[in-house]
């Protein structure tokens, strides 16, 4: 696995090539600044498998090094784990929402930094098998093999979405806040209506605009609120926020649904694409330690598969959009 570390202090990117050769890994590139990293990223001739990245460095943060990133096309989906001192919720907001797939605060010790490349190198492996078969919306591909199509319950990526991360990012990051006790947030999910359906008759390429088109609704819906989203697999799209809004749960729902009737979505072929989706009751995330984020996210996501869409919502006093969620 090559890896490139980024940082402006010397002393650090030593010690990660010491410990990094410790857990077996000696394929690492080094980068001082995020300019020299983009300059290495241009000149490399065979793919970087993981970024390591540090927020605080002059003329461009890690943040920013991570949107350059994300915007080459290879690099997508390629694992960035920033390595920072910085540990207010803001940075961890910002990274997560630019694209970063973990967090890491400084000081650090061989055990953590071991337990998160080797989590990220099975995150490489099992994306190979099926990588190239990956693509949004944009993509020009209309066919699909059987074979490597991603099952139903499969989490998809969703490009160039805002606020719209990975399955695996969105739970490393509410183990982030986890981990420093950062409370105040909350998960909610929405759920595709006869998702199933849709799936079973559609080609890849439709179910995934589908899937991206969904997003699209969502975010725009949620703007300017700050808020993560993923899609979870299945129907399901699991979001995270802690801002503040003027909505609430009825509203929130219509909206989107409104957004996705204005689409005019179609299936390939030229079939009529119907879209609609319902919003659970959203999960107050008081964290403690050890807790499992990933039985939140999927409570979350129950809550709102279990919502009857022709059921009214019951509308909650103003008090922010997390109020407004229905969360007291």
């Amino acid at each position: 696995m090559k890896i490139l570390a980024v940082d402006d202090d010397p002393i650090i990117l030593d010690l990660l090539r010491e410990l990094l050769s410790l857990i077996g890994h000696t394929n690492i590139v080094t980068a001082e600044s995020a300019i020299e990293a983009l300059e290495v990223i241009e000149n490399s001739t065979d793919p970087i498998d993981c970024f390591l990245f540090d927020i605080q460095m002059p003329v461009m943060d890690g943040i920013q090094l991570v949107t350059n990133v994300r915007s080459i096309g290879r690099y997508q989906h390629t694992p960035i784990l920033m390595i920072t001192a910085m540990s207010d919720k803001h940075y961890i907001d910002r990274a997560f929402f630019a694209g970063a797939t973990d967090y890491v605060n400084k000081p650090f010790d061989i055990k953590e930094l071991s337990n998160r490349i080797n989590t990220i190198e099975e995150l490489l492996i099992g994306r190979r098998g099926y990588t190239d078969n990956l693509f949004s919306a944009t993509g020009d591909s209309k066919s699909s093999s059987s074979v490597n199509r991603p099952t139903f319950s499969e989490p998809l990526f969703v490009n160039d979405v805002d606020g719209v991360i990975g399955f695996t990012p969105m739970q490393n990051y509410l183990k982030q806040l986890s981990r420093l006790s950062l409370f105040g947030c909350s998960a909610f999910a929405f759920t595709l209506q006869d998702a199933q359906r849709l799936y079973d008759n559609s080609t890849e390429f439709d179910f995934t605009c589908a899937i991206t088109d969904v997003s699209e609704a969502i975010s725009e819906t949620l703007k300017p609120n700050f808020f993560l989203m993923s899609h979870a697999g299945g129907g399901n799209f699991a979001c995270v926020s802690d801002s503040h809004g003027l909505l609430n749960l009825e509203e929130i729902q219509s909206n989107v649904n409104d957004r996705l009737t204005d689409m005019d979505t179609y299936f390939s072929d030229g079939r009529p694409m119907y879209l609609t989706v319902t919003l659970g009751q959203p999960i107050r995330l008081n964290f403690k330690s050890g807790n499992n984020v990933s039985t939140v996210l999927r409570q979350a996501c129950i809550n709102a598969e279990n919502t009857n869409p022709s059921t009214t919502i019951t509308k909650k006093e103003p008090s922010g959009l997390l109020g407004m969620l229905g969360v007291m």
